[in-house]
């Protein structure tokens, strides 16, 4: 398997705008600076919508409900349709969402 590197950053904003829209044109510069593939991720102190945003690039649209357990730090994330593609290759994009979100995510198809 290829060395797969990627990165989420997630943002928020201070004045109740897009904090995604507003970083998409510096992501270009970031490019010159590393070859990660940079997915950015709008906060959100609701724990279950931030898991939810997380998991992106695969579609929020998809994600039917959330179940988080507080004293386990851990979710569980029902979907539509197949679960790969929340894993991602090598189960790269969960990983990186359960460390940004410090939460252990489980995906239920």
């Amino acid at each position: 398997m290829e060395n797969c590197r990627f990165a989420k950053v997630s943002l928020e904003s201070t004045d109740g705008g897009d904090p995604v829209g507003e970083c998409l044109p510096y992501l270009k510069e970031c490019r010159e600076f590393t070859d990660y593939t940079v997915t950015l991720i709008p906060y959100s102190p609701d724990i279950r919508e931030y898991v939810k945003n997380a998991l992106a690039p695969a579609p929020a649209s998809l994600v039917r409900r959330v179940i988080y357990f507080e004293n386990l730090h851990e979710a569980d994330v029902y979907v539509d349709g197949s679960a790969g593609i929340f894993f991602g290759r090598g189960g790269v994009n969960v990983a990186a969402a359960a460390k940004l979100t410090k939460v252990r995510i489980n995906i239920k198809a």
